[in-house]
């Protein structure tokens, strides 16, 4: 399992705490994160995009032009 797999479980299981220690470790990376989460729930997918907020969506935003995995969060 993979870091980000991880982080996308620890999501599912809404582990907010061990989510902030996760996140920090990849460096907010939200497109690996938002590809790894593409067939999770609307629940799943709200814990990841409400964690980390509008500033990283138009970081990541700015570095690429995958639209529609920013979307998903």
């Amino acid at each position: 399992m993979t870091p980000v797999d991880r982080l996308v479980e620890v999501a599912r299981k809404r582990d907010l705490e061990l989510l902030e220690v996760l996140a920090w470790n990849l460096g907010f990376d939200v497109l690996k994160v938002a590809a790894a989460a593409k067939k999770e729930t609307t629940e799943t997918l709200d814990v990841i995009g409400s964690y980390f907020g509008d500033w990283y969506l138009v970081s990541a935003l700015r570095e690429t032009k995958e639209l529609d995995t920013i979307k998903l969060l």
